[in-house]
């Protein structure tokens, strides 16, 4: 209901799923509805410092234009590798954050233990946490705990497959304006 609540505000919700179990299909599924995702390594100070990820998020937008002009084609070759590397570092770094322009109003923890500075972060910056709690980890470090098994790849896509659910009603209900409330 929170996220729900939050999407059908306009607001952007944040998912962290970095587990390997996970990574694929947080990415597809995000990514076809258009909702923000960190499937890789948390990149410190993501939220602490969001100015400098937006700039890292140009550049890479930047750089991604420039190659599919072919304005990369006046370098060498082992030019155009170097370029290549980069764009895919930042790529797998940021590319699920092109779709956030400001910070997120809530993020989405598939496990708390393996994104425990990420949860930090936005605690600090007083940002809503949810979260899947298992029996390993504290449910009082986040707003909404939700008590889930974080291992097992059916509750991961039955989980996901809720909370992409309740985003998307969300956006849907914030798009025709109060036709749906």
């Amino acid at each position: 209901d929170f996220l729900e609540s939050t999407a059908s505000k306009g607001e952007k919700v944040l998912l962290v799923g970095i587990k390997r179990q996970l990574k694929d299909k947080l990415k597809e599924k995000a990514e076809a509805l258009g909702i923000p995702y960190v499937s890789e390594k948390w990149v410190g100070g993501t939220i602490t410092n969001l100015a400098v990820i937006f700039r890292q998020i140009k550049k890479m937008q930047k750089m991604q234009e420039e190659r599919e002009k072919g304005e990369w084609n006046k370098f060498t070759k082992k030019e155009q590798l170097i370029l290549q590397e980069d764009l895919d570092r930042l790529n797998h770094q940021f590319g699920g954050l092109r779709t956030l322009e400001k910070v997120p109003q809530a993020v989405f923890f598939f496990d708390m233990k393996e994104s425990k500075n990420a949860v930090s972060e936005c605690r600090g910056k007083g940002i809503a946490t949810v979260a899947l709690c298992d029996t390993n980890t504290n449910p009082e470090l986040v707003d909404y705990p939700v008590p889930a098994n974080d291992d097992a790849i059916k509750s991961l896509d039955l989980v996901l497959t809720l909370v992409c659910d309740a985003i998307i009603h969300g956006k849907m209900s914030y798009e025709k304006g109060p036709e749906i409330k």
